[in-house]
């Protein structure tokens, strides 16, 4: 089978979406079939140049209206990838496009009608992506308003598939609406789990040196975007109650100040590292130093967080997770057996549960242990590409 992942965002990138489209490719041609990807990135040459210079003239609409601007700079963005897909169906044979957001299928359907299949992969909720998504009331109708246009992904895929089960049940609340005919499926998202391994002692060690960090001291990541949903700060928050241990931030975004910020005030720069956004050899040592991952996710406009990639490849890492239990983490995570699931924004009680597991090596072990075996049984790249597989046959066929 000839799959081709379509997507408006970056992909290789920073984040989930990127990490779940490579991952689920590599799982695909692991598994005897063909895989490619077309995203912001494909955008090169006189295409890119003209893409930018359309945004040139758009640039007023920043200082009048920052949403409006959005809006529209993307729209300049998916315009300039339909005109590489084009150009890709016409030089390559496609079994089917796998969208990874909705307006990409809605763009997608629009150049290929019916001559080739197109399912759609729900990271988030229909509106704009979650790591945008602001508490003010500004930001809020832009989500309406971004909602509205990507409910129309409905009438033109030939299935959905949610990357966690809430994310599956909002889909079908519009499904039912517009196309109960339509299937809607779950697939959690899954890792590399050749990639994604606990660290040797000597890797452990020599992570620690890189950091700077003293051996006695355990070691807390939080590997996020600094926005609203992540929750960063209480991860922060946490660590004035927390001792003998280091967190090292990788990531950065609209709340890099403010954190920041906090962090000095409260005189935290000896036991928090922001580290901004994080990859390669960095990425690699945090995973390698880390005793614990922390995935502080919030509730934003009743929208959740998914089956966190980031939390899949610390599990795969032999990290303990603590996790907000939200969403698709409380999915993910069976709460004192394979990670610690606490309530959304209580800095307490995560630095409860660090506290308490500096003092027993034991449940470290155990806990580390069974997350790695719960990705390996459950969430691998491998595992993944079957399921997809599944559905991609079903919506050829259909």
């Amino acid at each position: 089978m000839n799959i081709l992942f379509y997507t408006n965002t970056d992909v290789p990138h920073l984040g989930g979406k990127s990490s779940h489209i490579c991952d689920l490719r590599d799982g695909l041609i692991a598994t005897g079939n063909k895989a490619d990807i077309i995203s912001a990135l494909s955008v090169k040459g006189a295409i890119l140049k003209r893409t930018k210079l359309k945004k040139v003239f758009i640039q007023p609409l920043r200082y009048i209206d920052k949403w409006l601007y959005s809006r529209k700079s993307l729209e300049i963005t998916d315009r300039a990838i339909q005109q590489i897909l084009k150009e890709y169906i016409r030089t390559h044979k496609v079994d089917l496009i796998s969208a990874q957001d909705p307006i990409s299928a809605i763009y997608a359907h629009e150049l290929v009608g019916d001559s080739v299949p197109v399912t759609l992969t729900m990271h988030s909720y229909f509106g704009k992506g979650m790591s945008d998504i602001s508490h003010d009331a500004k930001g809020k109708q832009h989500f309406d308003i971004i909602k509205e246009r990507d409910l129309n992904s409905i009438e033109v895929v030939r299935a959905i598939v949610g990357v966690d089960t809430r994310i599956k049940e909002d889909c079908e609340i519009f499904t039912k609406a517009r196309r109960p005919e339509l299937p809607v499926y779950t697939i959690p998202n899954f890792v590399n789990t050749d990639t994604y391994k606990p660290a040797t002692t000597k890797e452990k060690r020599d992570a620690k040196q890189y950091f700077n960090i003293p051996e006695s001291k355990k070691v807390a990541i939080c590997i996020r975007r600094l926005c609203d949903k992540n929750g960063v700060i209480f991860a922060v928050k946490a660590m004035e109650k927390v001792e003998d241990t280091i967190l090292l931030v990788g990531g950065d975004g609209p709340n890099m100040e403010s954190i920041r910020n906090y962090v000095r005030k409260h005189n935290l720069e000896s036991k928090v590292k922001l580290l901004g956004g994080v990859e390669g050899e960095v990425k690699a040592n945090m995973y390698a130093v880390a005793d614990y991952a922390l995935v502080p996710s919030i509730t934003v406009h009743g929208l959740q967080e998914a089956t966190s990639i980031s939390a899949i490849e610390a599990m795969a890492c032999g990290m303990v997770l603590i996790a907000s239990g939200i969403g698709g983490l409380k999915e993910l995570v069976q709460n004192g057996d394979n990670g610690i699931l606490v309530d959304e924004q209580s800095a307490d009680q995560i630095s409860t549960v660090l506290n308490d597991l500096n003092h027993n090596e034991q449940k470290i072990a155990t806990l580390s242990e069974a997350a790695r075996k719960t990705v390996i049984e459950k969430y691998s790249h491998i595992a993944g590409a079957n399921k997809y597989l599944q559905v991609f046959t079903g919506a050829i066929n259909n």
